[in-house]
């Protein structure tokens, strides 16, 4: 923000005057393109702040693929059905209680974040680090609260899949073969884990804006929640909101695709982690240099993914209140009432 008090002063008051167009009911085209032109103008200072947040979710998804998931095709004991169903149990407890927190803590820090600064945009005020930074500090644990239990519920259905996998196994050995149960339970395992994925997306969309209103209304878990699920379903001829989050599942998906192709590309193209292999190959802890290195992708593309989606859903809270609770006529009230002394009592 500039220094000089007469600019400061057009920059806000022009900020203030743009609100009135950005607070306004949308269709699910316009939520995404208010967020990539928010993303354009406030990308870099998203971008900034969530630098640690982001390191944290990198970590956990390293954590996850080097060391949890190839132990899902190797066993100490392969005689032992046992020893192979207590392995697994342990690789999926261990990515729950160790990259799950990681994960969820580096989430709910960017969405505080990104969330008070795409607020202070809608509503005309000049977007502060120091404020956004402030914000998170003091919602960081109700977020971790919301996001936990988001991520538990939208877990359950592939957690119960993983139980039919393992219960078919066991009918299968302990049953003869003239016996379809087991073959019947996994068929319900392979399904459940299709249907796990559905029932992902759906809590997900459900409790999409619980983060914003967490951290904008200063609710708890279980209000935001509960909050989140009343603004995202319709009322009468008021289409429901979940439109939006699944036009943003597709256009995160593709932009998710394009930016790992193009920064794997790129990186190819270079030669980037063989030059870094090369110059740290006789250092010491080079291979550790080198594995960082190695993430650098992965990191970008978290980087810029994460502060999307935490832009979209606080544009779709405030969406959603001026469609359901006429929010856009409370903020015209108040700047009329700032603003005219003698029409703030007519009013």
């Amino acid at each position: 923000m500039t220094s000089d008090p007469v600019e400061r002063f057009f920059v806000e008051r022009s900020a203030r005057l743009n609100r009135r167009a950005r607070l306004r009911t949308m269709a699910s085209g316009e939520v995404i393109d208010t967020a990539v032109r928010i993303y354009q103008q406030l990308g870099w200072t998203f971008l900034k702040a969530t630098v640690f947040p982001t390191l944290l979710i990198v970590a956990a998804l390293a954590f996850i693929g080097s060391y949890i998931l190839p132990s899902f095709f190797t066993t100490k004991d392969s005689s032992s059905l046992s020893t192979q169903y207590g392995e697994v149990v342990f690789a999926i407890g261990l990515a729950l209680f160790v990259g799950g927190p990681l994960i969820i803590i580096g989430v709910s820090a960017t969405t505080a974040i990104v969330t008070q600064l795409v607020s202070d945009f809608m509503l005309g005020n000049v977007p502060s680090i120091d404020g956004a930074t402030r914000a998170a500090k003091r919602t960081i644990g109700t977020l971790i609260r919301v996001h936990f239990w988001e991520f538990l519920l939208a877990c359950s259905g592939i957690l119960a899949a993983f139980g039919l996998s393992i219960l078919s196994s066991m009918l299968d050995q302990s049953t003869s073969q003239s016996n379809v149960v087991a073959g019947l339970v996994a068929v319900l395992a392979f399904g459940g884990f299709s249907l796990g994925g559905l029932i992902f997306l759906l809590v997900i969309s459900r409790h999409a804006i619980a983060a914003p209103i967490a951290v904008l209304e200063g609710l708890g878990p279980r209000a935001a929640a509960k909050r989140s699920v009343e603004l995202m379903k319709g009322a009468g001829s008021i289409a429901s909101g979940y439109g939006h989050v699944w036009t943003l599942y597709i256009v995160l998906f593709f932009v998710g695709c394009l930016v790992a192709l193009g920064l794997s590309g790129f990186l190819a193209l270079v030669g980037f982690q063989d030059r870094f292999a090369s110059m740290f190959d006789n250092v010491p802890y080079g291979g550790l240099l080198i594995n960082a290195v190695e993430l650098v992708p992965l990191f970008l593309w978290v980087w810029t993914l994460v502060p999307v989606w935490a832009t979209a859903v606080a544009i779709i809270y405030y969406e959603r209140r001026i469609r359901l609770e006429g929010y856009d006529i409370e903020a015209l009230a108040a700047d009329v009432w700032r603003t005219d002394r003698q029409t703030r009592f007519e009013l």
